[in-house]
Order: C-alpha cells, then sequence, then structure tokens
C-alpha cells in the first residue's frame, strides 16, 4: 500500500523522505544511512500532532517478518518522545533476501487507535557501494567469472524487454537510463569508449558485510539490429557454493522491477 514512496526511496540517492502518511495525517518520515560497513541506519520520525493537541502516543513498531529470520539481524530502538518521536532500526546482513520487511505500526491518536502496515525500503542493493576499479581490471575479472567452472562463481543471464522500444529512443537512450538506474542501485558503471555509438554497458559493485566482501559485475548489451530485446547478466564470485547463492537473482528482481516490472 506505499508501493510509490517504496519504489521512490529503493536508490541511493533517495534516501529520506516520508514512507508513510494516512487519512489521520499521520506521516511517518524515514532516513536510511550507512552507520558501519554493512550495516544501516533506519531512523523514523512520526508526526508528533495531527489535529488540535491529539498527539500520537504508545507507538509500538514491529516487523511482521523477519523477526528470527537468519537473512538479516535486526534490532528497533525504544520510541523517543521528543518534540518529534522517533526511534532507529538497525540492520545487518546475513544473506541474500528479496522480500522487504513488513513494519507492524500501532499507536494511539487521542482515544482512537491507529494501526498500520506498509513495505520498509529495504532490499539486497542497499548494501551495495561502487566497487572502484577501472575498467581494464573489470575487463579480465569478466571473463573469469564467466569462464570458471567452480561452484562458487556465481552466473545469470536474462533477456529484457525494452521498454522505450516504441518511444522513438534509441538504444543508447535507454541504456543511459539504464546506467542511471544500475548507478542509484550502487554500481560503478564505465563509460562507454564511444559516447556516441555504443550498444552495451558495464560495471560493477562491491557487496559489504562485516564478514566479507563479494564483487559484482553487470553487463547490458543489445544485438545492433534488435531493439526489442536485450541480453543484462550478472556475475560474482564468493567463499563457498552456498555462499550468498541466490545474491544475483535478488539483485535481478530489483532491476526488473524497474525495467520490466
Amino acid at each position: 500500500n506505499n508501493f510509490d514512496m517504496f519504489r521512490s526511496m529503493l536508490t541511493s540517492n533517495n534516501s529520506q523522505g516520508v514512507i508513510y502518511s494516512d487519512p489521520n495525517s499521520i506521516k511517518v518520515s524515514l532516513m536510511i544511512k550507512r552507520i558501519d560497513k554493512g550495516t544501516l541506519g533506519y531512523i523514523f520520525a512520526f508526526s508528533p500532532f495531527t489535529s488540535g493537541n491529539e498527539r500520537l502516543e504508545n507507538i509500538d513498531f514491529s516487523l511482521s517478518n523477519y523477526t528470527t529470520s537468519e537473512l538479516l539481524n535486526i534490532q528497533i530502538s525504544k520510541v523517543k518522545y521528543d518534540q518529534v518521536p522517533q526511534l532507529m532500526m538497525k540492520v545487518q546482513i546475513n544473506d541474500a533476501f528479496s522480500t522487504p520487511p513488513i513494519v507492524e505500526l500501532n499507536a494511539t491518536l487521542g482515544m482512537t487507535n491507529i494501526s498500520a502496515q506498509f513495505s520498509l525500503p529495504l532490499l539486497i542493493t542497499k548494501f551495495l557501494d561502487p566497487y572502484d576499479t577501472t575498467v581494464e581490471n573489470y575487463t579480465p575479472l569478466w571473463y573469469e567469472f564467466s569462464n570458471a567452472i567452480e561452484d562458487n562463481y556465481h552466473k545469470m543471464d536474462a533477456i529484457m524487454y525494452n521498454p522505450m522500444v516504441n518511444s522513438g529512443k534509441s538504444i543508447m537512450d535507454f541504456l543511459k537510463k539504464l546506467g542511471l538506474l544500475m548507478q542509484n542501485l550502487g554500481f560503478k558503471v564505465f563509460a562507454p569508449e564511444d559516447r556516441n555509438n555504443f550498444h552495451e554497458i558495464e560495471g560493477c559493485a562491491m557487496l559489504n558485510t562485516k564478514e566479507v566482501s563479494i564483487p559484482i559485475l553487470f553487463q547490458a548489451s543489445f544485438l545492433p539490429s534488435l531493439m526489442e530485446e536485450f541480453r543484462f547478466s550478472l556475475r560474482c564470485k564468493t567463499e563457498s557454493e552456498l555462499q550468498y547463492s541466490s545474491l544475483l537473482l535478488d539483485i535481478y528482481a530489483v532491476v526488473k522491477m524497474w525495467v520490466n516490472p
């Protein structure tokens, strides 16, 4: 029920705003910040007054999923009732995940009981940082990750529809837009060698946790003669076959939300 707010705050350049509001004028504002390697801080601020002297009180804030999950370690602080009631949620990642946490909000407004539920804009891409390397270093990594036969090398390739195919825009127009999306999701995107004539983009990111850093590579490429669809590929290398084994599929699910919903 807060999909538009959820979606707009998933990208790294849009990390604060209102994440929930209802007809009672109750608003929940959210600010996301990195507080440690592999740890995100979600600061929630609740509208203190709605009308007259009615104050939002007795706030109970919990999650209806991920409560005992091995995928995420989530700690929720007590509400601080200052001028604006606030609380902080600390999130650490233990493994890949594809379902956002669902927040349960209960409170009182005067004599009225308030109950709400909404999705938290937290998916695997929130833990990605640009991989600060050059395209010269990227290229041999791509070939290594693509051709290795060991089970700890993970590969994903998908054929995706070009949603701009009927807009009169070129392949390059779409790839520029896709490159901006990948940047906002945490990837470093390399500039094409010829910015006036290209049909492929590529880039890389690091999934950073307290225990491990995992390099992730992507490519998006068209056949120059085919505008309707393109190949989207992801590669990574983990320490073992099972470690973060669904990582690429979960990142793909986030990209697909925008490109081919």
